[in-house]
Protein backbone atom coordinates (compact mmCIF):
# COMPACT_ATOMS: atom_id res chain seq x y z
CA UNK A 1 0.00 0.00 0.00
CA UNK A 2 3.10 2.36 0.90
CA UNK A 3 4.24 1.74 -2.95
CA UNK A 4 1.08 2.49 -4.80
CA UNK A 5 0.35 6.19 -2.99
CA UNK A 6 1.36 8.60 -4.86
CA UNK A 7 3.34 10.78 -1.77
CA UNK A 8 2.45 14.32 -2.70
CA UNK A 9 4.27 15.45 1.05
CA UNK A 10 7.08 13.54 0.00
CA UNK A 11 9.56 12.33 2.46
CA UNK A 12 7.91 14.50 5.34
CA UNK A 13 4.51 12.90 4.84
CA UNK A 14 6.39 9.18 4.81
CA UNK A 15 8.01 9.86 7.38
CA UNK A 16 4.90 10.80 9.54
CA UNK A 17 3.08 7.78 8.35
CA UNK A 18 5.68 5.20 9.71
CA UNK A 19 5.80 7.24 12.57
CA UNK A 20 2.26 7.19 13.59
CA UNK A 21 1.59 3.65 12.44
CA UNK A 22 5.30 2.95 14.45
CA UNK A 23 3.16 4.75 17.56
CA UNK A 24 0.15 3.63 17.16
CA UNK A 25 1.09 -0.47 16.59
CA UNK A 26 0.17 -2.98 18.85
CA UNK A 27 2.18 -5.76 17.70
CA UNK A 28 5.50 -5.70 17.15
CA UNK A 29 5.10 -5.08 13.22
CA UNK A 30 2.96 -2.45 11.12
CA UNK A 31 -0.06 -3.63 9.64
CA UNK A 32 -2.21 -2.32 6.79
CA UNK A 33 -4.56 -1.37 10.12
CA UNK A 34 -1.74 0.82 11.33
CA UNK A 35 -1.78 2.72 8.43
CA UNK A 36 -4.13 6.19 8.04
CA UNK A 37 -7.66 5.03 6.59
CA UNK A 38 -6.91 6.98 3.19
CA UNK A 39 -4.16 4.43 2.63
CA UNK A 40 -6.37 1.17 3.95
CA UNK A 41 -8.46 1.62 1.11
CA UNK A 42 -6.63 2.12 -1.96
CA UNK A 43 -7.46 0.03 -5.00
CA UNK A 44 -5.16 -3.28 -4.48
CA UNK A 45 -2.86 -3.48 -7.53
CA UNK A 46 -2.53 -6.64 -9.59
CA UNK A 47 0.54 -8.89 -8.57
CA UNK A 48 0.24 -10.67 -12.20
CA UNK A 49 2.02 -10.17 -15.23
CA UNK A 50 5.04 -8.44 -15.77
CA UNK A 51 3.86 -5.64 -12.96
CA UNK A 52 5.45 -7.65 -10.25
CA UNK A 53 8.26 -10.41 -9.71
CA UNK A 54 10.34 -11.85 -6.91
CA UNK A 55 13.62 -10.20 -7.25
CA UNK A 56 16.51 -11.44 -5.48
CA UNK A 57 18.71 -9.71 -3.35
CA UNK A 58 20.78 -8.25 -6.16
CA UNK A 59 18.47 -7.43 -8.38
CA UNK A 60 17.02 -5.34 -5.55
CA UNK A 61 20.45 -3.70 -4.92
CA UNK A 62 21.71 -2.99 -8.43
CA UNK A 63 18.26 -1.28 -8.97
CA UNK A 64 18.07 0.32 -6.40
CA UNK A 65 21.72 1.67 -6.83
CA UNK A 66 20.91 3.04 -10.25
CA UNK A 67 17.81 4.70 -8.54
CA UNK A 68 19.89 6.74 -6.08
CA UNK A 69 22.02 7.88 -9.34
CA UNK A 70 19.63 9.12 -10.97
CA UNK A 71 18.05 10.97 -8.07
CA UNK A 72 22.00 12.29 -7.63
CA UNK A 73 21.95 13.04 -11.32
CA UNK A 74 25.09 10.69 -11.85
CA UNK A 75 27.02 12.10 -8.61
CA UNK A 76 28.38 8.72 -7.53
CA UNK A 77 30.16 10.60 -4.18
CA UNK A 78 26.34 11.82 -3.20
CA UNK A 79 25.36 8.48 -4.24
CA UNK A 80 27.25 6.66 -1.93
CA UNK A 81 26.80 9.01 0.91
CA UNK A 82 23.12 8.49 0.33
CA UNK A 83 23.62 4.68 0.04
CA UNK A 84 25.79 4.93 3.01
CA UNK A 85 28.72 3.02 1.67
CA UNK A 86 31.78 4.36 0.47
CA UNK A 87 32.95 5.42 -3.03
CA UNK A 88 35.09 2.59 -3.88
CA UNK A 89 32.65 0.08 -2.42
CA UNK A 90 29.92 2.00 -4.97
CA UNK A 91 32.50 1.66 -7.68
CA UNK A 92 32.77 -1.77 -6.87
CA UNK A 93 29.06 -2.69 -7.40
CA UNK A 94 28.61 -1.03 -10.54
CA UNK A 95 31.79 -2.64 -12.10
CA UNK A 96 30.02 -5.90 -11.06
CA UNK A 97 26.83 -5.02 -12.38
CA UNK A 98 28.40 -4.48 -15.94
CA UNK A 99 27.82 -0.37 -15.84
CA UNK A 100 30.71 1.63 -17.19
CA UNK A 101 32.96 4.00 -14.08
CA UNK A 102 34.87 5.61 -16.06
CA UNK A 103 32.09 8.09 -17.67
CA UNK A 104 30.72 10.64 -15.06
CA UNK A 105 27.83 12.42 -16.17
CA UNK A 106 28.02 16.52 -16.88
CA UNK A 107 27.67 18.10 -13.63
CA UNK A 108 28.44 15.20 -10.97
CA UNK A 109 31.28 16.15 -8.87
CA UNK A 110 33.59 13.51 -8.80
CA UNK A 111 36.26 13.91 -5.53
Amino acid sequence: MLLQHPWPGNVCELENVISSACITTAGDFVDLADLPEHLQHRGARSLSGDEWRPLSLEEVRKMHIQRVLEMCQGNRLRAAQILGIGRTSLYRYLKRDGCDTSKVKPGSAET
